[in-house]
């Protein structure tokens, strides 16, 4: 199906609100339900304080709406050696303060991301590669790597850029209270108050194309219904992560506008393929079983055979999904156009699982959280059901994430579901952290939390993590996705899809990566 996900989107896509084009308040009001930990951009990589700093500051490349990657504050780069990167900068870029961007912002800004104390979630890693930083001129820079290093652009790209002028000693208190957020972004800081709301005003002076809007005003709303009050009574112009229960009430309102998009966030469930014996799996007396039969590629298959992917999207979560089988959506580095999402096949099910030795089935407990992804609780027991399907009989146990994710990382589970997101717009990610063999010292597989391990998929991927040659990585990625995912080292359900809803006379430019982006949002057409 690129089925009714798509359709979905087209149809919202092509509602035109007769008789408002172009008429539009000078302000905006935005209905968000993340709330940033701090508005200093290197103090946190979680998604509310990263969604906060691309209103205010930019990176030296970005993601677009579809997750390709662009040239923001570095017009190109170039790969004098496997070890060196010459990036050359934007000329004519100011800060908010009015000072001129050069080179010295650059590595300012990736020395400080690195040493920042107290970080709640450090980028560090990021700049890990880097060996040395040398100034040629105010707007080239180069970078000179450890080893060999593909990923250094889109790394170093995840670190915002802030003035080295306004920045120099500043804490965290001081870019939250407004005197170092001081950025080069289309807009600029005019007050936050933690928790409540931000209130920023479009930047005259910025280098870009200019936001529509001259005020923006983002109110933290976590509850959903909350927002989406809020936007049926008129003190809200634009709401993100729309509930999926509100979509068809939304969607028949003729003074709202729902624009959905399929984003590059994976759902699928994880096994426990190293154990002999695995904690929640049981035989018809609820025995733990001595033998797991997770570690039977037949069993694997079976599961994923069992899942009907296109009811689950349309039954469960109201048609915000679209069906995967492999790490990354089309149009993301590394995507495989040749592997599809399995097809729903019960009575081949049945045949592997009697063929495997378990003709009656088996028992499972099947956990996750109960508060982390898009209607993940009812997700769950759908998933439940369709496995009941091939006689397996299975137990539901669900949790907050702050639990979940612990005891999921311990490894105390068989079978669970996981999420992936890809904000990078690369396929190495996730397919380096999430199936790549375990291993604590080099930090791959470090999501691989079922322990699943291939030799053959590993001396790929080890391979691409040293490849600068893009043309040759990406099929380096392929080849491997191919690999992992005959082998049903995970079983991808779906793409988690996302919605915004507006009032009349706007319009929001959706995003693949979930991110809710002032500059994004224009007059309705």
């Amino acid at each position: 199906m690129k089925t009714r996900m798509k359709a979905l989107i087209l149809s919202l896509s092509l509602i035109v609100v007769a008789g408002i084009t172009n008429i539009y308040a000078e302000t905006v009001t935005i209905g968000m339900r993340t709330n940033p930990t701090a508005l200093d951009p290197h103090f946190s990589k979680d998604g509310g304080t990263q969604m906060i700093s691309m209103q205010f500051f930019e990176t030296l490349y970005t993601a677009d709406d579809k997750m390709t990657m662009q040239p923001m504050l570095a017009e190109s780069v170039k790969v004098i050696d496997k070890l060196t990167y010459e990036f050359k900068l934007r000329k004519g870029v100011k800060f908010h303060d009015g000072s001129d961007f050069t080179a010295e912002d650059v590595v300012f800004s990736l020395k400080r991301a690195r040493d920042i104390k107290n970080s709640a979630a450090s980028f560090a890693s990021s700049v890990k590669p880097v060996k040395e930083m040398k100034i040629i001129d105010p707007y080239t820079l180069q970078i000179t790597t450890k080893k060999p290093s593909p990923l250094l652009v889109k790394e170093v790209s995840r670190i915002y850029i802030v003035s080295h002028k306004a920045a120099a000693n500043a804490s965290t208190e001081d870019f939250n209270s407004g005197k170092a957020a001081v950025g080069t972004g289309s807009y600029k800081l005019v007050k936050w108050t933690s928790g409540e709301q931000i209130v920023m005003k479009r930047f005259e002076d910025y280098w870009g194309d200019k936001p529509h809007f001259e005020d923006v005003i983002i109110k933290n709303i976590s509850n959903d219904a909350s927002r989406v009050a809020g936007l049926l009574s008129g003190s809200l112009d634009i709401i993100d992560q729309v509930p999926p229960s509100d979509m068809e009430m939304l969607k028949n309102d003729q003074k709202i506008t729902l624009w959905p998009v399929s984003t590059a966030r994976l759902i699928y469930l994880h096994m426990d393929h190293a154990r002999d014996k695995s904690p929640f799996i049981t035989d018809d007396q609820g025995n733990q079983l001595a033998k797991n039969p997770f570690k039977d590629k037949r069993v694997r298959l079976a599961l994923s055979k069992l899942i009907n992917r296109d009811a689950l999207i349309s039954r469960t979560l109201y048609g915000l999904g679209e069906p995967s089988g492999q790490m990354v959506p089309e149009g993301v580095f590394g995507y495989n156009p040749d592997l599809k999402p399995m097809e729903y096949d019960p009575k081949g099910a049945l045949a592997l699982l009697a063929e495997a030795g378990y003709p009656e089935g088996f028992g499972v407990t099947v956990h996750g959280p109960n508060n982390r992804y898009l209607y993940d609780a009812q997700v769950i027991q759908t998933v439940a059901q369709f496995l009941a399907r091939g006689k397996i009989k299975v137990k539901v146990e669900t949790m907050p994430k702050n639990v979940y994710f612990k005891r999921a990382t311990a490894r105390e589970f068989s079978l669970f579901l996981v999420g992936y997101g890809t904000s990078s717009g690369d396929g190495m990610s996730g397919l380096s952290l999430v199936l790549a063999t375990y291993n604590k010292e080099t930090k791959m597989g470090s999501n691989n939390r079922g322990r699943y391990s291939n030799p053959e998929y590993d001396a790929i991927i080890n391979k691409a993590m040293i490849e600068v040659n893009e043309p040759m990585r990406e099929k380096m990625l392929q080849d491997a996705a191919v690999i992992a995912f005959g082998d049903i080292g995970i079983i991808p359900m779906y793409f988690q899809a996302s919605a915004w809803a507006t009032r009349s006379g706007i319009q929001y430019n959706s995003r693949r990566d979930e991110r809710t982006l002032a500059r994004n949002i224009v007059p309705a057409m």
